[in-house]
């Protein structure tokens, strides 16, 4: 990024942002680009109507100044020369408190104009929403407008009428002006007809609007007006005046000064560099080389531009009255801003690189109560200290802003070692093209850990898409399995390792590592059976050494285990679909939604678009909007990056002849990274509408008495992106037949734990496990385990008792004879199982930069040794221990 785009960031990003929620509120509402583009005209000059008043005030000041000052200025002009003159000039300007640079007060609103004019270009020159749309006599809104025509010959009329309106504007206005002031505004009118007479209708018409509103005010301006009395003094005031100390607000511009870099650090360094540094690998783009911490930079851009120019520019052309309110709502925001981000919705759950939360944004009754009262009381009282104590509100500021900006700073810090080692091992990111091999006459071993794969879809998936009935011909679907936690990190280790790895046993090993433990599983199945004579390759292991981009190196000590990083690695319209752009605005909005109220953020939230453009972001392929649970557009980068692997696994599988042996060990995050499909097929879209198909198969989830609630977005786009990893595995299965690898293949289906959607009534444990919060539905550690053997036929369901840690005793049942842990020595079994009770950990402590110790931090315990099902076979524990033994905590 360099100092030029930082700049451009600073003085125009602010104001396309203004713009585009603006119009994006406004076309929601009335869904009609020309109307939203005359509602952007109006909120923009209601908006700057004080500003640009101030500006005319400052102007007609300047040319009164200088009228005053001719005289004497044209007289010494004309007797002296030299030094002298220039000696008496200064000593005569300096008595009228004039410098050289106080001639720019005469062009004040000609220079608010450009950026403003600037910005308007940007945005609405490439609204792409604007395409073949018409609007009264104008044709296509992105084109220009060609509304007169003599033959082949077509004259654009809008450019023209907005250069007459501008011109009949500049008249009225400059009456009494000097000429040097009458030559700048017709220069300009000038100036925009060259430069908009080619431009799309929608821009032009916009600056016609606002010529027209300044006409307008012109008019209006000149209508003589009663002379207004002065308002006798409110209670309010009185009482004010009787305050010790300082008895009138103070427009103190070092308070104003400092208030706004307080700002300025609060919402475009502290938070961004917070997030990012919580999680630096979700925001890493290595093949691109771009680093994570410039988006903390391009938000800090945007806030510069927001609290130190443009807010500055209004301090600037306020009166004194102005500035002194100013000062005081500075004052104001500071702190009621950093409260809310320090004490307000700090646990709303995960938050993808997106910048969407998985659950949506939420708040409690409560939770806002509480707040408007802080708000509101809050305000009074920071009120009355800065009339108190006005001279220490200065420090005050000062030390924050000092304390902020170290804060900001470690954090960034924290997030330079593991940025820096994914660029070391860049060449594992983008190096070979995954591939595995199955061989026609040996016996291959298959594990597809498909994350967050949720159980209880399957019945339903079936029942909608039979033909999967078919493709999955030898599969054992266990519809009673249970996860030992809600969370991949409490998932993993015993899905790959086995009932040695469950949170329980990797708490008692508690002089070791849990990323050392986490590594140590990873290794289980692909060691063992590479030293059973398997050609072995990995796929996306996940946390390996607790890094959100897995570190392949944990194999290299293990030179004949090939493995890939799978995801964004395929060539195709879905492939590698980037967060940069849309982060850079988002980032931002995302840091002011944070420090305010929480009875507006979900305003500004708007679902994870924060007010983005509908068009912008159907295109833009890291997010999308979901209209109900019927309608979406845009595309989420992650699902597809995900996607795309099991799109592409026909490409990837490599068919041998011989009778070699092979293992795969596979994890795909597309059940995860959920968005809206397009329906019956199941497949992406950038505009999705399902509202026919959801309502002619209205009954689809219903099976056997027993329905699931489908009735918000979440739970449908998970529902979706379940079905979608499905059908792609469908067609895979008919490519191992195809080609001979299906029936002498063993294949496990598994996913680490489930989601909390509240599908069923019968699995929310909210009243039984009410200290749990989030964390309490039956759902959350329900995944999914099917399983076909060699040799298999038939669709057959289980109601065995199931986890997934029988996942390692499957693989190598039949093929690896009395199979031994390669690293503790134990045999493989699922004989604990059945010895005892299985213990689950309820916590959401799922970010491995924080559970990172030797053992997890403490939790709530639950158990279950039956139907998993049943809520009656679970017994719960409410004290957060850290368990290490098999006992009651």
């Amino acid at each position: 990024m360099s100092l030029f785009e930082m700049l451009g960031t600073a003085l125009l990003g602010p104001l396309k942002l203004v713009f585009e929620v603006i119009f994006s509120v406004a076309n929601g509402a009335v869904n009609n680009p020309g109307l939203a583009i005359i509602a952007l005209s109006l909120c923009m000059n209601l908006l700057l109507m004080p500003l640009y008043k101030r500006a005319d005030a400052v102007q007609i000041e300047a040319r009164d100044k200088e009228a005053e000052m001719k005289p004497v200025s044209d007289h010494i002009k004309k007797t002296f020369s030299g030094d002298e003159r220039m000696m008496l000039l200064q000593t005569h300007y300096r008595q009228f408190n004039y410098s050289p640079l106080s001639a720019l007060n005469g062009s004040v609103s000609l220079l608010l104009e450009i950026p403003f004019f600037m910005a308007a270009y940007q945005f609405l020159s490439n609204l792409e929403i604007l395409n073949g749309v018409s609007f009264g006599p104008i044709a296509d809104l992105s084109q220009p407008d060609g509304l007169i025509r003599f033959g082949a010959l077509s004259i654009n009329f809008l450019p023209i009428l907005m250069t007459l309106i501008n011109a009949v504007s500049s008249t009225l206005y400059l009456k009494g002006f000097p000429l040097k002031m009458k030559i700048q505004l017709y220069g300009m009118a000038l100036l925009f007809l060259v430069l908009l007479y080619d431009s799309p209708a929608g821009l032009v018409f916009y600056w016609t609007l606002n010529n027209t509103f300044s006409l307008l005010k012109t008019l209006l301006g000149r209508i003589p007006r009663a002379e207004k009395k002065r308002p006798k003094p409110s209670r309010l005031s009185h009482l004010l005046q009787k305050l010790p100390g300082k008895r009138e607000f103070q427009a103190n511009t070092r308070v104003y000064v400092c208030g706004a870099l307080f700002l300025t650090v609060l919402v475009g360094l502290l938070v961004p560099s917070a997030y990012v540094s919580a999680s630096p690998l979700e925001f890493i783009d290595v093949e691109n080389g771009f680093d994570p911490i410039w988006y903390v930079v391009r938000t800090a851009c945007m806030a510069a531009g927001t609290f130190l120019i443009w807010m500055s520019v209004f301090y600037w052309l306020s009166g004194v009255k102005g500035k002194r309110v100013l000062c005081t709502l500075v004052w104001v925001l500071c702190v009621l801003m950093l409260v809310n981000y320090m004490f307000f919705g700090v646990d709303l759950g995960i938050l993808s690189s997106a910048l969407k939360y998985e659950s949506g944004l939420f708040f409690t009754a409560q939770e806002i109560i509480l707040n408007i009262l802080v708000t509101v009381v809050g305000t009074l009282g920071l009120i009355l200290l800065y009339l108190r104590f006005a001279r220490s509100v200065t420090a005050i500021l000062l030390s924050g802003t000092i304390v902020l900006s170290g804060m900001s700073a470690v954090n960034l810090a924290k997030t330079v070692p593991p940025v820096q080692k994914a660029f070391d091992a860049g060449d594992v990111w983008v190096g070979d093209d995954p591939h595995f091999s199955l061989s026609r006459d040996g016996e291959n071993v298959v594990v597809i850990m498909l994350d967050r794969a949720m159980g209880q879809f399957v019945p339903y998936i079936f029942n909608e898409k039979p033909e999967l009935l078919t493709q999955f011909d030898g599969f054992t679907y266990y519809e009673n399995t249970v996860s030992f936690g809600g969370y991949t990190n409490f998932g993993t280790p015993a899905l790959f390792g086995g009932y040695e790895y469950t949170p329980v046993e990797l708490n008692k090993r508690d002089t070791e590592s849990l990323v050392s433990k986490q590594n140590e599983a990873l290794k289980v199945l692909p060691v063992l059976f590479s030293e059973n004579g398997y050609d072995v390759t990995v796929f996306d292991p996940p946390y390996a050494n607790y890094s959100w981009i897995p570190e392949l190196s944990v194999y290299d000590e293990y030179p004949e285990i090939d493995a890939y990083i799978t995801i964004g690695a395929f060539d195709g319209e879905l492939d590698k679909l980037g967060m940069i752009g849309n982060n850079n605005r988002n980032f931002f909005c995302f840091s002011l939604m944070k420090t305010m109220p929480v009875f507006l953020q979900p305003l500004l939230y708007d679902g994870g678009r924060y007010g983005q453009v509908t068009d912008l972001a159907r295109s833009t392929p890291n997010i999308q909007s979901t209209d109900g649970v019927s309608k979406a557009e845009g595309m989420e980068a992650r699902f597809l990056n995900n996607y795309n692997v099991l799109l592409n696994l026909p490409q990837i599988t490599q068919i041998k002849e011989g009778d070699e042996k092979n293992f795969l060990m596979m994890s795909n995050k597309t059940a995860h990274e959920p968005m809206l499909l397009q329906t019956p097929d199941y497949v992406p879209a950038s505009e999705v509408d399902n509202t026919a198909y959801d309502a002619e198969n209205a009954d689809r989830f219903t099976l056997n008495g027993r329905t699931m609630d489908m009735s918000d977005a979440d739970q449908m786009i998970s529902y979706h992106a379940n079905m979608a990893s499905m059908l792609q595995l469908g067609k895979w299965f008919d490519h191992l037949r195809e080609n001979g690898v299906y029936d002498n293949t063993k294949i496990i289906l598994v996913s680490d734990h489930g989601r909390q959607l509240f599908n069923f009534k019968e699995m929310d444990m909210r009243k039984e496990w009410a200290a749990t919060d989030d964390l309490s539905t039956l759902e959350l550690y329900y995944p999914l385990l099917m399983v076909k053997d060699f040799n298999g036929t038939g669709f057959t369901v289980s109601e065995n008792f199931m986890t997934n840690a029988d996942v390692p005793t499957i693989a190598t049942e039949g093929v690896i004879e009395e199979p031994v842990n390669p690293f503790t020595g134990e045999k493989i079994t699922n004989a604990e199982k059945t010895a005892h009770d299985q213990f689950v950990i309820i916590s959401n402590k799922w970010n491995t930069s924080e559970n990172n110790g030797n053992t997890f931090l403490p939790a709530y315990w639950a158990s279950v040794s039956d139907d998993m099902r049943d809520k009656e076979n679970w017994e719960f524990y409410d004290n957060k221990i850290v368990l290490k033994e098999h006992a009651a905590p």
